[in-house]
């Protein structure tokens, strides 16, 4: 079996937000952060055949950078990626030391839906990098959703701000910390709960993520 590059990229992504993963056998690759409060999941071209788990996520893709589109092979104790004239012994990890996300789908109340296109996500995070912001927030009023990043404790402070919807009648405040939105640049339909979670599937139906609001959220 050979990792598409679409695959590759997933992997990487999934690096930045839990450095050990645990692939079960499929076509369906999941991860969540130490902490176990983000979650992603993505379905792949590939279909593995055995439960592999990787410790060391970026060593593992640090392997794939010098070896060129080896095939995969799955023995029992490791991998062995190999090509014509290579090959690599790449042992598992243990999978009982690796965060999985639960079996079970997480069920998340529509209470704010709109779509985020990938270039407003990036220059969100281009703001909020370069103006040195700490929060990425989703606010509601009269006039519209907005996708905003900002300082929430400092009120008359800077902030940059997009209109991303019409009003939905509530008003709502809600908090992410920016080094939990490593999404990979798509498009995608946002649902937020009013319970304090965010949830985003890209348009396409293969890639979705799962994100808590901070404490200081808040719903009407």
């Amino acid at each position: 079996m050979k990792l598409t590059s679409a695959t590759l990229l997933l992997l990487k992504n999934f690096s930045t937000i839990n450095p050990g993963i645990v692939i079960k056998p499929g076509s369906v690759i999941s991860t969540m952060d130490p902490n176990k409060t983000v979650l992603a999941k993505a379905r792949v071209k590939e279909t593995f055949e055995k439960e592999c788990a990787i410790s060391n996520l970026p060593r593992f893709l640090g392997v794939l950078s010098f070896i060129s589109a080896p095939d995969l092979e799955f023995e029992d104790e490791h991998l062995v990626l190999k090509t014509s004239v290579e090959s690599v012994k790449f042992r598992y990890g243990t999978p009982s030391l690796i965060a999985v996300p639960p079996n079970k789908g997480i069920t998340v109340t529509e209470d704010v839906k709109f779509r985020l296109l990938a270039s407003v996500f990036s220059n969100i995070m281009k703001a909020q990098g370069a103006m040195q912001l700490k929060e990425v927030a989703v606010t509601g009023n009269d006039e519209g959703v907005f996708l905003s990043t900002l300082d929430f404790k400092n009120k008359t402070g800077d902030s940059y701000s997009v209109r991303v919807a019409d009003s939905n009648g509530h008003n709502f405040t809600f908090l992410f910390n920016p080094s939990n939105l490593k999404f990979i640049s798509d498009d995608y339909d946002v649902v937020l709960s009013s319970k304090g979670l965010m949830y985003l599937k890209n348009l396409e139906g293969n890639l979705e993520y799962w994100v808590p609001a901070e404490k200081d959220s808040t719903f009407t």
